[in-house]
């Protein structure tokens, strides 16, 4: 078994001689660390801080449309539990594409953004709880989430916050079954 000697900056060196690298480690795989207790298979930590705050500000201007769609579809595919945001993983790529579709905006074409964030939120809503399939049920809770960050008035995010728990008591009742409502 190899004893540390002593550590010069990325590169530790062992009582065999041998230089081993320590993996340097940035912010943003530290804050993915933090929410997910450890790495998630697959996860650039990079790509999901940028797609999360692609999520948080819900616009993009048409020269990072590319980077943010890229970037917001790993953040929705991982989640955010954080943020309570549900994961959109394999098998759910519509979804994905449906709230990535309703939550970002061309910055250059919002004119009145309080009217604008209104349109947008209201597309997500589900107009008959009841009759909504059970995907597009969660994919509105996620595309909604990511409105409350950007409310123009505390009154929005909060009719808003009544809108998304009673869609997830819809999902709750739906995947437990009646016993839920008690």
């Amino acid at each position: 078994m190899a004893v540390i000697l002593r550590t010069t900056g990325n590169v530790v060196y062992t009582d065999y001689g041998r230089q081993c690298p320590v993996p340097f480690k940035t912010s943003e795989t530290r804050e993915v660390e933090e929410i997910f207790c450890g790495l998630p298979p697959g996860i650039e930590p990079f790509l999901w801080s940028a797609g999360s705050e692609y999520f948080r500000r819900g616009s993009c201007s048409p020269s990072r449309q590319a980077e943010a769609i890229f970037t917001l579809g790993h953040y929705l595919f991982y989640g955010d539990p954080s943020k309570d945001i549900l994961a959109l993983g394999f098998g759910y790529e519509a979804e994905r594409e449906w709230v990535i579709e309703h939550i970002l905006i061309d910055e250059n074409t919002t004119t009145n953004k309080a009217k604008s964030w209104s349109q947008r939120a209201s597309r997500c809503v589900p107009v008959m709880l009841d009759s909504t399939e059970t995907l597009r049920l969660r994919s509105s809770v996620v595309a909604l989430k990511s409105f409350l960050f950007t409310a123009p008035t505390r009154n929005d995010a909060m009719q808003l916050e009544t809108i998304i728990d009673q869609v997830c008591d819809e999902l709750l009742i739906r995947t437990l079954g009646p016993l839920a409502e008690q």
